[in-house]
């Protein structure tokens, strides 16, 4: 028997909620454009159902661009290089160097190379 672990149900609501948004909203501007007396409210409202999901999405990318950066924690490289995701444990690395800075650290150390010093 083959027991795969099962989705998250909020994709499915957040699809099936999608996927309605943008079929009533269809159906309001059909209805809108081929009845020969239409409600004025079948335009405004089938804009909105058929825009929602757009509205959603670009939120999510102003988040994922502005605000996220914002939001994040610094990690360390030594932390990362030395966790195994297979494992999901820290392995011990000989080859990591203890004060593992980040390149764009402006307070990150220098240390004189022996190259630069036989001018």
């Amino acid at each position: 028997m083959d027991q795969r672990k099962r989705g998250d149900p909020r994709i499915y609501i957040v699809t099936l909620l999608f996927l309605s948004c943008i079929i009533s909203g269809g159906v309001l501007l059909g209805l809108y454009l081929h009845l020969p007396d239409p409600d004025p409210l079948f335009l405004p409202a089938g804009m909105f159902f058929v825009g929602f999901p757009w509205l959603f999405w670009f939120l999510a990318y102003v988040y994922s661009c502005v605000l996220k950066p914002f939001c994040t924690v610094s990690v360390s490289k030594k932390s990362v290089s030395s966790f195994d995701p297979e494992k999901g444990d820290v392995k011990n690395n000989k080859n990591v160097s203890e004060n593992a800075t980040s390149a764009s650290d402006p307070v990150a150390e220098v240390e004189p190379s022996d190259k630069a010093n036989s001018h």
